[in-house]
């Protein structure tokens, strides 16, 4: 039996107040005054607070109370000033995944021709985020910057291992700075920070993204069941960030979808919603019922597969995303993702 939604609020209300009195406490007591054991506890407590119960009506205090403890917390001075992203990075070579087209690259759509022509297919805007900080004076390709965002201590919900199918694939916490050491490295086991509300937790990233236009035109008149979000913005803001290799496999959403590649890049498959035992998903008692059991991104046997090889294959489609792209496609798609090197994107969901 289900928990009614207003008892889980509650829950959340309760475990992020914990946190908050448990920090207090510990911060009072005179011998934890400059015991950096303590701060950082409590810098962990506060993280936990925003990770597991979205900090509800307590967001700004938690926030607050990180910031103070930082502050307290004796540090090495950072550079304020980042490398500049080079424009002249070579980009790996890439072997798009079996599929019948690549998805069309296009100027960014007024809302008229959005409306009249592109709202229901896939299709990418080629370098359409390039005007975010995140890609000019805040690098978010800069490891530095990225450190310096969040200030010491923190902690951030973390994927071990590259494919969230696989018996081999868990979950933690893990230090920011220890996950973006293992991102540059790409050591095995595979880490992956994904669909994670990143931006809420360091709040001064979300100062280094544009919110694309797309997600503000709303085609729910061609989708009279649709459902967007339910928060106060109606858009649902994550962060992917990982090494080379880390795997998304194709899945379905119930959002529309505006998909900004930062940094790295990405290499998207798609596939039309209509398609469903075509794509030989995940039994129900697994919780992954929207999750195809096939590797999109290898070839398919025609024997064991037919279904997917006869009828999804010649309507899938496949791009690689660069830095500064942007792809929009419409809910119930088919969507697989493979990192082609260091990856940095964020989705709006809407």
């Amino acid at each position: 039996m289900s928990m009614p939604s207003s008892n889980r609020a509650i829950l959340r209300q309760l475990y992020t107040d914990s946190c908050l009195i448990r920090c207090l406490l510990e911060l009072e007591r005179k011998d934890n005054h400059e015991n950096e054991a303590t701060w950082l506890e409590c810098i962990h407590l506060l993280d936990g607070a925003i990770v597991f119960s979205g900090a509800p009506d307590r967001m700004d205090t938690v926030q607050r109370l990180i910031s103070y403890i930082q502050q307290k917390w004796p540090t090495h001075p950072m550079d304020s000033s980042y490398p500049s992203p080079s424009t002249q990075v070579s980009r790996p070579n890439v072997t798009l995944p079996p599929c019948g087209r690549e998805i069309r690259s296009i100027e960014e759509p007024d809302m008229i021709s959005f409306f009249t022509a592109w709202c229901k297919r896939p299709f990418v805007v080629s370098r359409g985020i390039t005007h975010w900080p995140a890609m000019t004076s805040h690098p978010w390709s800069s490891q530095q910057y990225l450190k310096g965002v969040a200030g010491r201590g923190r902690i951030v919900p973390v994927e071990i291992g590259k494919d969230y199918r696989l018996d081999n694939w868990g979950q933690e916490m893990m230090g920011w700075e220890d996950f973006l050491g293992k991102v540059e490295t790409a050591a095995e086991p595979l880490v992956y920070l994904a669909q994670h509300s990143l931006l809420t937790q360091f709040p001064s990233l979300r100062e280094d993204i544009c919110v694309p236009d797309l997600v503000y035109y709303s085609p729910t008149t061609d989708y009279p069941r649709y459902a967007p979000p339910a928060n106060d913005d109606g858009v649902i803001i994550n962060a992917w960030l990982g090494p080379k290799g880390t795997i998304s496999p194709a899945h379905q959403d119930p959002y529309f979808n505006c998909y900004a590649q930062v940094v790295g890049s990405k290499t998207v498959w798609l596939a039309p919603p209509g398609f469903a035992r075509e794509m030989y998903p995940l039994p129900s008692i697994s919780g992954l019922s929207n999750t195809t059991s096939l590797d999109v991104f290898s070839t398919i046997s025609n024997e064991i597969h037919p279904l997917f090889t006869s009828q999804v294959l010649h309507a899938s489609m496949a791009v690689t995303l660069n830095p500064g792209d942007l792809l929009y496609f419409p809910p119930g798609w088919w969507h697989a993702m493979r990192s082609e090197e260091k990856s940095f994107s964020v989705s709006f969901w809407f």
